[in-house]
């Protein structure tokens, strides 16, 4: 009935809307609706498959994504610090206990990877030469030393003079405050790294970190008869099917190391360098003089890196 509505509007106090309060009204309904009817332009993150994102785990870099649409799901984004970079040193240090370098191989959780140096190929031809592994070896063990904290380097006449030893002394001294000055921290040495999907590993010699932009740079210890400034690092060999300059190999090894450590902690690698010192050495291996030249910064190989390890 009208009149007992109109009745129990006035009893209840209700007031009828103004016609501007009610043509207010009308237009919010109307925008809603209007919305409600509106494509949804949210922008949506493209999906790809588990084996998509394989393929391009540890490749993705901020040139990459400026201007471009979100990472696809599954895509790490490698151009970010990690959370916590106490955590990332924990991690690298437990890996160790799962990874045992052999003569051939790698063994990681009982399981064989293939080598980064067979895996790269060389272009030498003949036999190993000893007493080049042997000088090498104790370069390596020294400075695994110098840079594990609470061990000091001790001298043994057997491996190396005591001026050749004395000489890399003072260079790695130079090293460490290179590193100080830069405010660069090395996380850990003689580290193995590996990726599970291509059953590849390798050592790396510095694993330093850059706090400034949670970065990771891989510094490589080489030793050789030859200089890194004289024209036989750049001279192209051939053999086993492969072309290729000291350099060229040096950039092959450390571009692998590059994809090793972006694959597995997902963080990103800004710098590849080796640190060279031409030594002299006699038929047993021991060294008898040594020096340190300046480190030399290599490019990443990418399309090779990319054909070997995905």
């Amino acid at each position: 009935d009208p009149v007992e509505a109109k009745k129990l509007m006035k009893e209840a106090g209700y007031k009828k809307p103004s016609k501007k309060k009610t043509a207010k009204y009308e237009r919010l309904v109307a925008k809603a609706a209007a919305l409600e009817e509106a494509p949804d332009m949210t922008p949506v993150k493209p999906e790809i498959s588990e084996e998509q994102a394989r393929e391009i785990k540890g490749l993705v870099t901020s040139a990459d994504i400026d201007d471009k649409p979100e990472l696809p799901e599954g895509a790490p984004d490698v151009t970010t610090a990690p959370e916590s970079l106490e955590q990332l040193e924990t991690d690298v240090q437990d890996n160790q206990l799962r990874a045992e370098q052999r003569t051939k191989d790698y063994l990681v959780d009982g399981v064989s990877y293939q080598r980064v140096s067979n895996v790269i190929g060389t272009t030498y031809t003949g036999e190993p030469d000893k007493s080049a592994t042997t000088a090498g070896n104790t370069v390596d063990s020294l400075v695994r030393s110098f840079f594990t904290e609470g061990e000091t380097p001790v001298h043994s006449d057997i491996n190396i003079s005591k001026d050749a030893f004395d000489d890399l002394m003072r260079a790695l001294g130079e090293v460490k405050k290179n590193i100080d000055d830069k405010g660069l921290k090395v996380l850990a040495n003689n580290i193995i790294v590996w990726d599970d999907g291509n059953g590849v590993a390798g050592e790396v010699d510095l694993f330093v970190l850059n706090p400034k932009t949670g970065n990771i740079q891989i510094w490589d210890v080489k030793t050789s008869k030859a200089s890194t400034q004289s024209k036989a690092y750049t001279k192209v060999w051939k053999g086993n099917g492969i072309e290729r300059s000291k350099r060229q190999q040096h950039e092959a090894q450390l571009s692998a190391y590059k994809r090793l450590v972006e694959n597995q902690y997902g963080v990103r690698v800004e710098k590849i360098a080796i640190f060279p010192f031409q030594v002299k050495y006699n038929k047993r291996g021991k060294i008898t003089s040594l020096k340190s030249e300046s480190g030399v910064s290599l490019d990443f190989d990418k399309s090779f890196v990319d054909s070997i390890i995905s």
